[in-house]
C-alpha cells in the first residue's frame, strides 16, 4: 500500500519518462530508416586557369578554394534540384528537401548526400543530382570567350543504401516508452533505499 502512495506521488516523473521514452524511440527509428534510404557521392574540383589567367597553380587552387562554399550551396539550390528532376522525370519540389552537399574539410571535394524513398530511388536520384551540378556550375564557371575555369570529376561514384528490417515505428515508440518507464521505475526504486520515508507518527505514539 505504501509503495503504491510513492508511485502516485512520483506520477509525474514516469510521466515524463514515458513521454521521453517514446520520443527517444522514434528519433532511433527515423535516424536508422533516413541512413538506410541516403546514397552519398563525392567530387573533385579543380581549378584550369592558363598561365596568362594567373601566376602560379597556387593561385588557382586558391580561387577553387574560396569557391567551394559557393559550390555547395549551388549542389543544394533549386537550379540543380530543377536540373535534376526533369532527368528524372519528377516534381523539383521533390528533391529540393532532399539534398545536402557539403565541404569535405579544407580540400576541394564535395559530398554530396540525397535521400529517396528506397535504397534504389536514392543512388538514381543521387546520380542525377551530381550529374546536375557538374552541368550547372560547369556552365557558370564557363566565360564567353574562354574555356572553363574549373573541372569536376566525380571521385566517388553514387553509393548504394543497405536496407535492413527495422521494426515499424508504433513498436519503436512503444519500446521506447517501455524503457523509459523502467528507467524511472529503477530510480525511484535506488531513491528508496538511498533515502526511505521517515517513520509515521504512529510509530511515536505511545500505547494506550
Amino acid at each position: 500500500m505504501e509503495s503504491m502512495k510513492g508511485l502516485r506521488r512520483w506520477w509525474w516523473l514516469l510521466g515524463i519518462a514515458l513521454v521521453f521514452g517514446a520520443g527517444v524511440g522514434l528519433a532511433i527509428h527515423d535516424r536508422i530508416a533516413s541512413a538506410e534510404t541516403t546514397s552519398r557521392s563525392e567530387v573533385l574540383v579543380t581549378g584550369l586557369f592558363t598561365d596568362e589567367e594567373v601566376d602560379n597553380a597556387f593561385t588557382s587552387n586558391q580561387y577553387v578554394n574560396q569557391r567551394m562554399s559557393t559550390y555547395a550551396e549551388i549542389a543544394s539550390s533549386e537550379l540543380v534540384a530543377a536540373a535534376a528532376a526533369d532527368a528524372l522525370g519528377v516534381e523539383s519540389s521533390a528533391l529540393s528537401d532532399t539534398v545536402i552537399a557539403t565541404v569535405a574539410g579544407s580540400t576541394t571535394v564535395l559530398s554530396i548526400e540525397v535521400q529517396g524513398d528506397d535504397p534504389a530511388n536514392a543512388q538514381e536520384r543521387t546520380t542525377a543530382v551530381t550529374n546536375a551540378l557538374i552541368a550547372t556550375i560547369t556552365e557558370l564557371e564557363t566565360p564567353a570567350s574562354g574555356p572553363p575555369r574549373v573541372r569536376l570529376s566525380v571521385i566517388t561514384e553514387p553509393t548504394a543504401p543497405t536496407a535492413s528490417t527495422i521494426p515499424p515505428p508504433a513498436a519503436m515508440v512503444g519500446g521506447g516508452a517501455a524503457a523509459g518507464l523502467l528507467a524511472a521505475l529503477l530510480v525511484l526504486s535506488a531513491m528508496r533505499l538511498l533515502a526511505p520515508d521517515p517513520p509515521s507518527e504512529q510509530a511515536y505514539a505511545a500505547p494506550t
